[in-house]
C-alpha cells in the first residue's frame, strides 16, 4: 500500500502514479492511480484523486474533493463535504455523500446518487439511474433511456434525449421528459410536469399539479388535487382523476376526461371527445362543444341500459325547458341555460341529474352524444 506518507510528512500532497491501495493524509492531497485496477482513498481535506484506466474504487472521504475515474466501470464515493465527481468512460456508480454535490456519468451506463444536499447531477451519455436524495437537486440524464429519480426536496427533473423515466418524490418538484416518449411521475407536492418531444405519460400525483403533454400523442393524469392539464400539440387523452379540474385539450383530436368532481373542460382545436362519468353532484363544465365536430361520451358502465354507440333519437330531449317529453327520454337537454341532465325515468316522478353544463349553449342532438 502507497501513502501520502511515504512521499511528505505534511499535508498538500502529491502521490504519483503508484500499484494497488492508495492513501492520503488528513491534508489537501493529490493522489494519482495507475492503469490497473486501484483503492485510493483521499481521507480528511480537499482532495483531488485520479483513477485512471482500470476499474477503480475512489473515496473522497472528508472535505471538498474532486473524483475522476476515467476509463473502467469505476465506484466513487465522495463522502462528506461539496464533491466534484467524473465517472469518465464505463459503468460507474458515483455517490455524492452529504454535502452540495456535482455528479457527471459521461460515457457508460451509469449509476449516480447525490445523497443529502442540494446536489447537480448529469447523467451523459448511456442508460442512466439518477436519484437526488434529499435537498433541492438540479438533475439531468442525457441521451439514453435513463431513470431519474428527484427524491425529497424541490427538484428540478430532465430527461434529455431518449425515453426517460422521471420521478419528482416528495416536495414541489418540476420534471421535463424533453425528446422520447417519457414517462413522468410527479409524486406528492404541486409539480410541474412538460412532456416535450415523443408520446409521452404524464401524471400528476396527489397535489395540485400543472401537467403539459407537449408535442405528440400524450396521455395526461391529474390524479389526486385540483390540477391544470394541458395538451397542447397532438391527439391528447386528459383525465383530471379526483378534485375540481381544469383540462384543455389544445390542437389535435383530444379525449378530455374531467373525473370525480366539479371540471372546466375546453377542447380547443380539433374534434374533441368530452367524456362524462355520471356522478351525482359531479356537473362540468363544458366550455366550446362545437356541435358536428366535438361528441359528449357516457359511460356504458354507469349508463348500463344504453346501447353502445351513438344515442338514440328516442332517448334525448332537447328544449327551452330541458325537460322529458316521455317515459324514454332519458338525456335531457336545456336549450337556455345549456345544461345537460340525465333522467332515469323519462318523465316519471325521479328527479334528473345534472352532468354538464355546455357554457355556449351549442345546439345538440342526439348524434352528438356517444356510449361506450
Amino acid at each position: 500500500m502507497l501513502t501520502a506518507e511515504d512521499i511528505s510528512l505534511f499535508g498538500d500532497d502529491t502521490v504519483p502514479p503508484g500499484p494497488g491501495e492508495i492513501v492520503g493524509t488528513t491534508g489537501n492531497d493529490n493522489l494519482h492511480g495507475t492503469d490497473g485496477d486501484d483503492s485510493i482513498s483521499g481521507l480528511a481535506g480537499n482532495d483531488s484523486l485520479f483513477g485512471r484506466d482500470g476499474d477503480d474504487t475512489l473515496a473522497g472521504g472528508d472535505g471538498d474533493d474532486m473524483l475522476r475515474g476515467y476509463a473502467g466501470d469505476d465506484l466513487i464515493n465522495g463522502d462528506a463535504g461539496n464533491d466534484l465527481a467524473y465517472g469518465g468512460d464505463g459503468d460507474d456508480t458515483v455517490n455524492g455523500g452529504a454535502g452540495n454535490d456535482s455528479l457527471y456519468g459521461n460515457n457508460g451506463h451509469d449509476l449516480l446518487a447525490g445523497g443529502d444536499g442540494d446536489d447537480f447531477i448529469f447523467g451523459g451519455e448511456g442508460k442512466d439511474t439518477i436519484d437526488g436524495g434529499d435537498g433541492n437537486d438540479g438533475l439531468y440524464g442525457g441521451v439514453g433511456n435513463d431513470v431519474v429519480n428527484g427524491g425529497a426536496g424541490a427538484d428540478m427533473v430532465q430527461g434529455g434525449r431518449g425515453n426517460d423515466s422521471l420521478n419528482g418524490g416528495a416536495d414541489d418538484d418540476s420534471l421535463y421528459g424533453g425528446s422520447g416518449s417519457d414517462n413522468l411521475e410527479g409524486g406528492s407536492g404541486m409539480d410541474f410536469l412538460n412532456g416535450g418531444d415523443g408520446a409521452d405519460f404524464l401524471s400528476g400525483g396527489a397535489d395540485n399539479d400543472t401537467v403539459m403533454g407537449g408535442q405528440d400523442n400524450d396521455i395526461l393524469h391529474g390524479n389526486g388535487g385540483d390540477d391544470l392539464l394541458l395538451g397542447q400539440q397532438g391527439d391528447d387523452n386528459l383525465y383530471g382523476d379526483a378534485g375540481n379540474d381544469l383540462l384543455i385539450g389544445g390542437a389535435g383530436d383530444d379525449t378530455i376526461a374531467g373525473g370525480s368532481g366539479m371540471d372546466k373542460l375546453f377542447g380547443k382545436e380539433g374534434n374533441d371527445l368530452f367524456v362524462l362519468n355520471g356522478d351525482s353532484g359531479d356537473v362540468d363544465m363544458i366550455f366550446d362543444f362545437t356541435k358536428g365536430e366535438d361528441h359528449i361520451q357516457l359511460s356504458g358502465e354507469v349508463f348500463a341500459a344504453f346501447a353502445e354507440g351513438e344515442l338514440g333519437e328516442d332517448m334525448f330531449a332537447a328544449n327551452a325547458t330541458g325537460s322529458a317529453m316521455d317515459a324514454d327520454d332519458r338525456i335531457l337537454y336545456n336549450t337556455s341555460t345549456g345544461a345537460l341532465f340525465y333522467d332515469a325515468d323519462g318523465n316519471g316522478e325521479g328527479a334528473a341529474v345534472q352532468l354538464a353544463t355546455l357554457t355556449n349553449k351549442e345546439e345538440v342532438q342526439s348524434t352528438d352524444i356517444l356510449v361506450a
